[in-house]
């Protein structure tokens, strides 16, 4: 498949797209400024803007309480499994998802531990 997208800025509400016809569209979360998207509800920009992972650029944008990503959440996740471990407390998934969820850089080990603790 020919690559549609050859450029992208990131605006307040979106992303704004150089095709490869040289055209400029804006891309959201739900749409594309291109008229075949306003006919088809999709269109091959819009499709390459999924693949390429650029609709979560937009996400982030519109929810910034949402920008932490997967690989630094799931960094998070490894290394509370880990000291779950050396300190023999049992894991489970749900344990796990909600010490991650009440985790700060300002909590104390001590403070974790009883978190922990707590939650099993």
């Amino acid at each position: 498949m020919k690559q549609k997208i050859i450029n992208y800025k990131i605006v307040q509400d979106g992303l704004i797209i150089l095709s490869d016809s040289g055209n400029e569209y804006k891309i959201t979360k739900n749409s594309c400024s291109c008229k075949g998207f306003g006919f088809k509800r999709h269109c091959s920009h819009f499709d390459e803007a999924l693949k390429l992972g650029l609709l979560e650029i937009i996400e982030n944008i519109q929810n910034p309480n949402q920008l932490t990503s997967n690989h630094i959440k799931a960094s998070r996740i490894n290394a509370i499994k880990q000291f779950l471990s050396k300190q023999n407390i049992p894991q489970s998934d749900k344990l796990i998802e909600f010490l991650e969820s009440k985790l700060t850089t300002k909590m104390t080990m001590k403070e974790f531990i009883n978190l922990a603790e707590w939650g099993n």
